[in-house]
């Protein structure tokens, strides 16, 4: 957690030469937290997100990002810009829930 909340602040190659870690080791704990975050997120009282498209990689490889925009906090991340990753997110909050949603905001691609 330590590692990853530094990330948030300066680059990663930068975390591990301030700690003295291989740059692995600091995308390994990134890793860790992102994964546990999204394990055990609450995602019962969402009602604005933000859908946005990240680029992860040269050659503009990219992975689409939900926000919960009250909470101000990653909901989703999925690979690839294509609308069945999108889809995903929606099946995943499930019909009953998109129902009650009151705002999205989208700075996509036609999504």
């Amino acid at each position: 957690m330590f590692l990853a909340t530094w990330v948030r602040e300066v680059g990663w190659q930068v975390v591990g030469r301030l700690f003295g870690f291989r740059w692995n080791t600091v995308r390994k704990a990134v890793n860790d937290v992102f994964d546990y975050g999204l394990k055990h997120r609450d995602m019962g009282t969402v009602l604005y997100i933000c859908i946005d498209e990240i680029s992860r990689k040269k050659g503009h490889i990219c992975r689409i990002q939900v926000y919960d925009l009250i909470e101000k906090r990653l909901l989703w991340s999925g690979e690839d810009r294509t609308a069945e990753t999108l889809e995903a997110f929606c099946d995943e909050l499930g019909k009953e829930h998109c129902k009650h949603m009151e705002a999205v905001c989208c700075d996509m691609w036609a999504p």
